[in-house]
This record gives structure tokens, sequence and C-alpha cells, in this order.
């Protein structure tokens, strides 16, 4: 298994991850979060696919407005050094939900058998913050992936995130297993 790149916070819920999904190359856990009633998320997946090109694609902010049909806007807002950056993303809502937008830094570290991409959020205040949008201030992701010797590409994601304002909680748990599993197979497609 890979580690995880960002800083977890020390859980004083429960620590144990409960199984969701276990499907023979997929697996798909949850946790209670000590920052929100949203559940964090794991997922654990083996598949196909070109190495390379998923670096290349992950490399590119504007795949994020492809891997999430929420994403409308994904930007560049500051590069840190060879490895960091500060990015911008916009999350188009149901007509009921108010928009969500998060300033991240993320960090992407690869070589020629690994790869991995963590984001960390921001207090936000390199953008201003639109009129009824709310700003996510409090979410980590992180893509790990490592090609195998069979071929196949091992991957590991974590996430964890407060969307704050009015969504029910347990809509938002059960959706975002929904669109972790879409957006990891929108990817896998980018690059067969």
């Amino acid at each position: 298994m890979l580690s995880i790149v960002f800083h977890q916070t020390e859980h004083k819920k429960s620590n144990e991850w409960e199984t969701k999904i276990n499907e023979s190359n997929y697996q798909v856990f949850v946790r209670e979060s000590d920052i929100s009633d949203i559940k964090e998320i794991k997922i654990i997946h083996n598949f196909k696919g070109n190495f390379k090109k998923l670096a290349l694609a992950l490399n590119d902010i504007e795949t994020n407005k492809k891997l999430f049909s929420s994403c409308s806007e994904a930007r560049l807002l500051k590069r840190i050094d060879a490895q960091s950056s500060y990015q911008y993303f916009y999350f188009k809502m149901p007509l009921t939900i108010s928009d969500r937008d998060i300033v991240s830094k993320v960090t992407i570290k690869n070589s020629d058998t690994t790869y991995s991409l963590g984001t960390s959020s921001t207090d936000g205040k390199m953008v201003v913050l639109k009129s009824k949008v709310i700003r996510m201030t409090q979410a980590n992701t992180s893509w790990q992936f490592k090609k195998m010797n069979s071929g196949d590409i091992h991957m590991e994601y974590y996430a964890s995130a407060d969307p704050k304002g009015k969504i029910p909680k347990w809509l938002v748990n059960a959706f975002a297993i929904r669109e972790a599993r879409i957006s990891i197979d929108i990817l896998k497609k980018m690059i067969r």
C-alpha cells in the first residue's frame, strides 16, 4: 500500500475504516471525520492503463473539469515551485444548493513508477469570493498511483471535506462515493 501524502489530523472519534464496497479490484472505505459530519473516503483500485498518460492527464489543471462534472472552472493561481502551486476550483451545484469554490495548494510528486497528487485547502484569500458562493476551507484529497510489475496501475484515493452550508449530510456522503467512482472511471478511459 502507498502512504497518504498530506497531513491527516489525529482522529478523536474513530479511526476505523468501514468497508462500503469490496470488489476484487475496487474497495471503498469510509470513516467518521473530525472536521465535519461528512465521512472521509478511501478507495483502493487496480486497473489497466498507460502510466505516462496518467501523469500527463493529472498534471493538466483542465483535467479536473473532465473528471468532475460539477467543476466548471479550474485554473492555476500561482506556482510555488516545480512541484507545488495554488489552484482555484469552482463547482456548479444543482439549483437549490449554493455553488462552491475552493483555493487549494496542490503538490505533485512523480517518478517513472509512482505518481502522487495531494490537495489541501487554504483560507482562499487569493481569490475574491463571488456573491452567493460558499468557499470550502477544509478539504483534502490525495491521489496515489504506482506502476506495478504486471503492468497494472495501483491507485489509492483519499478525500476529506466540509462543504459547509445547508446540504443534507446523508446526501453528500452518498454522492461523494458515487462521484469518486465516476471520476475514476473517466480517468481510466482517458489513459487507455
